[in-house]
């Protein structure tokens, strides 16, 4: 059993975590204090920094030449409508993990302050319970060790909201015209932030996405929609059927990919914020619906598009 946490308790879960990452994953020589350690000899001088703007490496430390010095990231969140999204939690995650908040305007600024390479990482923005969450891809940072995102990082609002799908026991789950078939003898796990809001976050939810909405990437890979589902981040343990209806108006009968927004902040390569084909499928044969094909599906609910199949 999982208790309810509030959302400041979300929050310094998220601060903990990227304090632990940060001293785990992007500072093996010493952790992230290791230069403010190194720099306290300075006692009135503050934490020793190089000519980029961050700490000091140790002595000796060995410098990889893809990792730049990134001192926050900045941008702002903001509904399809343009209205600001305020309050909302912002991470920056690869390796290691940085929080922030979102202020009444929809900016934010999260505090970095070591050297990473900006290509492993991604910037997500938390909209639940009523937006999409996304991760977006990080651009590199500029001389002054600023990452700017220059488009404001858009969500769309979900419009449907349909069953509670069942941790345990599987079954048949639909919201509108979307629906999600989990196995019997698969088990589903929640994301922690669902919990924070009760019953809803516990069901299938989702939005069509289409034209300026999509990632960068979607039309490029012949992607001209997407499905953002929810309760976003549900894994499973087995794959999940999913059929959605043929927006696409794909050809009746036709063999299709189902390519996801990736989510996965530790994949290698780092694809989160790309896409990523999960499932095949096909057109029913009235042309009316895409699904995944016996044995296919998705192990983790995110955002999905269908597009014609590249492979036999």
């Amino acid at each position: 059993m999982v208790s309810r946490v509030t959302a400041t308790q979300l929050r310094s879960w998220w601060a903990l975590s990227a304090a632990v990452f940060v001293g785990c994953a992007e500072t093996p020589q010493g952790g992230a204090d290791a230069g403010r350690d190194a720099g306290a000899a300075t006692a009135d001088l503050g934490p020793a920094r190089e000519a980029d703007g961050c700490l000091a490496d140790e002595p000796g430390a060995t410098r990889s030449p893809l990792r730049r010095c990134v001192l926050r990231v900045e941008g702002e969140a903001r509904a399809y409508d343009g209205a600001p999204l305020a309050g909302r939690v912002i991470t920056v995650c690869g390796p290691a993990c940085f929080v922030g908040t979102t202020d009444a305007a929809g900016r934010f600024s999260v505090p970095v302050d070591v050297r990473l390479n900006p290509a492993v990482y991604s910037v997500q923005v938390h909209g639940r319970p009523e937006y999409a969450s996304r991760h977006f891809v990080m651009p590199g940072s500029g001389p002054d060790g600023v990452v700017r995102m220059t488009q404001a990082l858009r969500l769309p609002r979900y419009s449907v909201v349909g069953a509670v799908i069942a941790s345990t026991g599987g079954g048949r789950f639909e919201a509108g015209e979307v629906v999600l078939n989990v196995a019997p003898s698969a088990r589903v796990e929640f994301d922690l932030e669902e919990f924070e809001y009760g019953e809803l976050g516990q069901r299938l939810r989702w939005v069509l996405v289409r034209d300026e909405g999509l990632p960068e990437w979607a039309p490029a890979e012949g992607v001209a929609a997407m499905f953002a589902l929810a309760p976003f981040n549900l894994t499973a343990d087995q794959p999940m059927g999913l059929s959605v209806p043929n927006v696409g108006r794909l050809a009746a009968g036709a063999q299709v990919e189902f390519v996801m927004l990736d989510n996965d902040i530790l994949s290698d390569p780092p694809n989160a914020g790309r896409g990523r084909v999960v499932a095949r499928g096909a057109v029913s044969d009235d042309g009316l619906r895409v699904s995944t094909g016996a044995g296919e599906g998705l192990r983790v609910l995110t955002w999905v598009g269908v597009r014609p199949a590249t492979r036999p």
